[in-house]
C-alpha cells in the first residue's frame, strides 16, 4: 500500500473501483428498478402494481381531493423528491466505499502517498481527505480541513473541494448521462476528472497570491493501523451519511419542490393572476424568472428557462436540479432537444458553481472571513460559467466540422 513505485497505481485504482462499482455496476440495474417502483408499474405474481406516484394519485382521486392539492402532492412533492430518491442505491454504495475506506486506515495514507505532489499546487498531504470526503458530501469535506494546520493551505482546500462531485450532485450526472447522451458511461469518469482537475489548478493559480500566501509548515499525520471495520461501524457510518441526505431530501429538498411547484402553478393568465390551466407554464411566476435570467446562460448553449431555474435550484440543494426538472419536464432532458455540447456545458456549470446553502454555510465558517468566503463563491460561479461556455463554444465548433 506504500510501495514506491505501487503505491499510486494502487490508490488510482481503489479510488476509480470504487466510482465504478456506485455508479456503474449499482446504477446499472438500481436506477431502472427504483424508477420502475416509485414512478411505473410492474406485474408479480400475475397482478400489476403500482409505483408510489401513480398509486398516490389513485388515492387522493378515490378522497375526491380539491384539484389544485392533488397536483402539489403528486407534482410537486412526490414526483419532485422522488426524482432524487430513485438515485439512492447509487448514493448507499458510494457511502458504504467511502465509510470502508475511512474505517480501514487506507485514506490517511492515500493522505501520505500525495502530498508531495500535490505541495505543488500549493496544497498538503492533508487535503486529500477532504476531497475524498466531499465525494460523498461537500459539508464533512469543508469540516474535516480543519486538520491542516497551514491557514491558507486550509481556506484553498476548503474552497476548492466542493469542486469534486457530490452524492447530491451524481443524481445531475446520472440524469445526463442516462437521457442525453447515448452511451454516456464516460460522464461520471469525466465529472470527476473536471473536479480534481478544476480543484488542483484553482489552487496552483491562487497559492501565492495576496490572497493565499505560502506557508512552509511540515507534514504531520498519524498513519492507523491496518483493521477490518466491524459491519455494525460499516452500517452506522453508512447510515449516518445517507440519513443527512435523507434529513436535507426531507427539509430542503421538499421545500424547494413546493416552491417550484407553486411558481410553476401560479401566474398571469387571461389579464389576472391565479392558478394556471394545464400546459400553461410560459405564463408562471417561474417562466418570468427564467426568461430574465436566460440571457446569462444563454451563450452556454442552454437558454431555456426551465434549465436555468433548475440550476438556480441548485444553489439551495444540489439535488433540486434534478426534482426541479421533473416538476417542469416530465419527459426529462431528452424533450429539451439538447445537444451534446449544451448538455455537457450544463452538467459542468452546476458541478463547479457554488455549492448548496449547507455547504456554503460550512464554507463560511472555515474560512473564518467573509473577505475570503466572498472571493471563494465569486471564484467559483466565474470558473463554472467560463468552462461550460468553452466546453459549449468548443465542442459546437467540432461538430460542425
Amino acid at each position: 500500500m506504500l510501495h514506491r513505485v505501487l503505491a499510486l497505481p494502487l490508490l488510482a485504482v481503489i479510488l476509480l473501483g470504487m466510482f465504478w462499482v456506485s455508479i456503474c455496476l449499482v446504477g446499472g440495474w438500481a436506477e431502472g428498478a427504483s424508477q420502475t417502483l416509485w414512478q411505473g408499474s410492474w406485474t408479480f405474481l400475475g397482478r400489476e402494481h403500482l409505483g408510489v406516484v401513480p398509486l398516490l394519485a389513485y388515492g387522493l382521486e378515490k378522497l375526491s381531493c380539491a384539484p389544485w392539492l392533488t397536483a402539489l402532492l403528486v407534482d410537486g412533492v412526490a414526483a419532485g423528491v422522488g426524482a432524487v430518491l430513485v438515485f439512492l442505491p447509487q448514493l448507499a454504495t458510494l457511502f458504504l466505499c467511502l465509510t470502508f475506506l475511512e474505517g480501514c486506515g487506507y485514506l490517511s495514507r492515500g493522505a501520505y502517498l500525495l502530498d508531495r505532489g500535490v505541495r505543488r499546487f500549493g496544497l498538503s498531504g492533508k487535503s486529500v481527505v477532504p476531497y475524498v470526503l466531499s465525494c460523498g458530501c461537500g459539508v464533512p469535506g469543508i469540516l474535516a480541513c480543519r486538520t491542516i494546520r497551514r491557514t491558507s493551505c486550509r481556506r484553498l482546500t476548503a474552497m476548492t473541494a466542493t469542486f469534486l462531485p457530490c452524492g447530491a450532485k451524481l443524481p445531475v450526472i446520472a440524469l445526463v448521462a442516462g437521457t442525453v447522451i447515448p452511451g454516456g458511461w464516460w460522464v461520471a469518469p469525466l465529472a470527476y476528472l473536471v473536479g480534481v482537475a478544476a480543484a488542483l489548478l484553482s489552487s496552483w493559480l491562487l497559492s501565492g497570491s495576496p490572497w493565499f500566501p505560502r506557508e512552509d509548515v511540515p507534514f504531520w499525520m498519524e498513519l492507523p493501523d491496518y483493521r477490518l471495520p466491524p459491519l455494525g461501524e460499516l452500517l452506522r457510518g453508512t447510515g449516518q451519511r445517507l440519513g443527512a441526505f435523507l434529513r436535507k431530501a426531507g427539509s430542503l429538498l421538499l421545500l424547494a419542490s413546493v416552491a417550484v411547484w407553486f411558481a410553476a402553478s401560479f401566474g398571469w393568465e387571461q389579464g389576472g393572476f391565479g392558478e394556471l390551466s394545464s400546459g400553461a407554464l410560459s405564463g408562471s411566476l417561474l417562466a418570468g424568472v427564467g426568461r430574465y435570467l436566460a440571457p446569462l446562460f444563454a451563450p452556454l448553449g442552454w437558454g431555456d428557462w426551465r434549465l436555468v431555474v433548475a440550476a438556480c435550484s441548485g444553489l439551495l440543494a444540489k439535488e433540486s436540479i434534478v426534482s426541479t426538472l421533473g416538476v417542469l419536464c416530465p419527459g426529462g432532458l431528452a424533450g429539451l432537444s439538447l445537444t451534446v455540447p449544451a448538455a455537457l456545458s450544463f452538467l459542468l456549470f452546476n458541478l463547479l458553481c457554488a455549492p448548496c446553502l449547507a455547504a456554503l454555510a460550512a464554507l463560511r465558517q472555515e474560512m473564518a472571513s467573509p473577505r475570503h468566503f466572498w472571493f471563494a463563491v465569486a471564484y467559483q460561479t466565474a470558473l463554472a460559467w467560463l468552462t461550460a461556455f468553452g466546453v459549449y463554444q468548443v465542442g459546437t465548433l467540432l461538430l460542425r466540422l
